[in-house]
């Protein structure tokens, strides 16, 4: 018996940073997914959803893979055609005012839009991410299987119980059949004897429907 609720973890050192990888599943009729992948790992998404559908067949899965660069990596890269842009119209304006397109150079540093994320370029970026992924189903199987046991466990004793309650019922009910026959035997014959034996159907009829 497997558990439809369980979490795995796993986490990869690679050249460029360290990949995480968590996996989360709530009890559902069917296998529906939902990602949040890091960028680097985007083109690896239909891989990771395949690999899970392999080894999960329902439930309600989140999948969120994370990517940490190490700190020599750098993160941000200039947008090169803003910048152009800024200077040749820093040079228009230096000229305009007879003054030096240096002078003018703290102003682009100022500009919102110079510097952009930049997609680190992890190699073999696709197999990473499906062995960390691999690693964390491992995991969140291991729990569920470990809490499917538990449950299971949990049931037998909760039958084991009803059984023995059953027994005791089937015991004490056999003996209370006995008991109401013996009353409603007596209960005949008392009646039996008090008319002469004779049968009085209609008494009879009322004490049998009371007992």
């Amino acid at each position: 018996m497997l558990s439809m609720t369980g979490f795995g973890r796993s986490t990869l050192a690679v050249n460029e940073g360290i990949v995480t990888v968590e996996i989360k599943t709530v009890n559902h009729r069917f296998l529906e997914i939902r990602s949040k992948i890091s960028q680097e790992f985007s083109n690896a998404e239909s891989g990771i959803e395949k690999l899970v559908r392999k080894k999960i067949k329902r439930g309600f899965c989140n999948i969120n893979i994370s990517f940490e660069p190490n700190d020599n990596v750098s993160t941000l890269k200039v947008n090169t055609s803003h910048l152009n842009s800024y200077l040749d119209d820093l040079e228009i304006v230096a000229k305009k005012h007879n003054i030096s397109v240096e002078s003018l150079l703290p102003v682009i540093s100022q500009a919102p839009d110079l510097l952009a994320g930049n997609i680190i370029e992890i190699k073999d970026f696709k197999e990473k991410a499906l062995t960390a992924c691999e690693s964390a189903i491992d995991e969140l199987i291991k729990m569920r299987t470990s809490e499917g046991s538990a449950m299971a466990i949990n049931i037998d004793e909760k039958l084991n119980m009803i059984t023995t309650h059953i027994d005791k019922i089937e015991s004490l009910a056999k003996v209370h059949d006995k008991s109401v026959f013996k009353q409603f035997k007596d209960k005949i014959e008392s009646i039996l004897d008090e008319t002469g034996r004779q049968k009085d159907i209609d008494r009879i009829e009322t004490e049998a429907a009371i007992l």
